[in-house]
């Protein structure tokens, strides 16, 4: 088949057109930098706040009553991570003649996060969870309280970040029919990131007028009227789009749990956390990226925080014990409608004075959609190590499904 001199010059031009948007996304994914917001939120509620229920003359009568409040606060820019969030909940009821019981549970949870010599330079910063549970009633002579907390403290250098959402802009523009700088996809993506972070819910307070502020936004900052396109890119199970992490870091941590005070099984924990990773765009549309965790021991008097509701920020392996973890991901986007991943992970436990245990798992799959009408998806898996699950043998699995949509 022949092309006349029009049809290679349009062809040309869709070319360069797409080569141009492909370098668009990938200038914009790689100096992409986490939304800048700031929320605060505070609400109380009673759901129910009391109820009475009698099935039968025969029966027990139940009363139960709840009171609650949910603070948070947050400030976000690439330069600063700032929050403080506060969930109180206050139940309690009885049956019958059986005497009154009543509990409070408060989590308090707070972090501090600096990044100097720009948004991927040395960082310093700090979480901590603190968790107080109260029971009382029920006949007993005394109230029964346990409370714990978490901490980390650590400091690093660089930042792995995942500018995804600049790939859905991307593919927003493309299905208005629209092409996009770098500069563009980038704010499109900072709206998105506001949005996914909730300052759009805690400024509106109602999920469905934030959800219209934020499309009218995301309208305007693409140049389009038609929201509903927007919002099919982003949550349409027709589009497939992967990670765009980029980036790479290296951070130490120390982590202490302590609890639980005013039980009898109070105990203390602390643990140093190493971890790095490192991650690049292939290509615009293809991502690889590295990431190793080390958990080292320095104790063995753990902390059961969980009875006040918290889990410690930092795992404790046990006194001496090392623990390694190891995270490779793959990702390509063939097209906005076709995406594969393979991921592959490695956990070795390192005793003091004992054996290593390693076990390690692949997993890769891909995900296809055929048009508006089908979507398909296919997956594997193995898995293997020296370690108690599978005894040093091979395991292995795979599956296959589709979705077709007759009307």
């Amino acid at each position: 088949m022949r092309l006349n001199r029009a049809t290679l010059i349009a062809l040309a031009t869709v070319a360069i057109s797409s080569t141009a948007f492909a370098q668009a996304v990938q200038e914009a994914a790689t100096n992409y930098e986490v939304p800048t917001f700031e929320t605060k939120t505070l609400d109380v509620h009673g759901g129910d706040l009391f109820s009475y229920e009698k099935a039968s003359s025969s029966d027990d009568a139940t009363m139960q009553f709840h009171l609650g409040s949910d603070f948070g606060m947050w400030s976000q820019s690439p330069e600063k991570l700032f929050y403080v969030t506060n969930d109180l909940d206050i139940s309690g009821g009885k049956v019958g003649d059986a005497d009154l019981t009543w509990g409070v549970n408060d989590v308090i949870t707070g972090g501090y996060h600096m990044w100097l010599m720009g948004s991927r330079g040395v960082r310093v910063g700090g979480d901590v969870v603190v968790g107080i549970a109260l029971d009382g009633g029920g006949g007993a002579d005394e109230m029964t309280k346990a409370i714990a907390f978490a901490a980390k403290v650590g400091a690093g250098y660089g930042r792995v970040i995942d500018a995804r959402t600049i790939a859905v802009a991307a593919a927003m523009y493309e299905a208005v029919g629209k092409t996009a700088s770098a500069a563009d996809l980038a704010k499109a993506a900072e709206i998105m990131g506001q949005y996914a972070a909730g300052a759009y819910d805690a400024k509106y307070k109602d999920a469905a007028a934030a959800a219209a502020a934020y499309y009218a936004d995301l309208g305007a900052a693409v140049g389009t009227d038609n929201p509903f396109k927007l919002a099919e890119v982003e949550n349409s199970p027709i589009y497939n789009i992967g990670s765009r992490k980029a980036g790479y870091h290296f951070d130490v941590d120390f982590g202490v749990a302590s609890g639980d005070h005013g039980a009898d099984e109070a105990g203390q924990s602390m643990s140093i956390v190493q971890s790095a990773g490192y991650a690049m765009l292939l290509a615009d549309n293809m991502g690889l990226s590295i990431e190793e965790t080390l958990w080292y021991g320095l104790d063995d008097n753990e902390a059961a925080v969980t009875a006040a509701g918290i889990d410690a920020l930092v795992g404790h392996p046990g006194k001496s014990n090392m623990l390694v973890h190891i995270d490779i991901d793959w990702n390509l986007d063939h097209s906005s409608q076709w995406s594969s991943s393979a991921h592959v992970d490695v956990n070795i436990t390192l005793p003091d004075g004992g054996d290593m245990v390693m076990d390690w798992g692949l997993h890769a799959g891909t995900n296809y959609a055929m048009g508006t009408k089908a979507t398909a998806y296919a997956n594997l898996h193995v898995v293997g190590g020296n370690d108690a699950y599978n005894g040093g043998e091979i395991g292995y699995g795979f599956a296959v499904g589709f979705r077709y949509f007759i009307f």
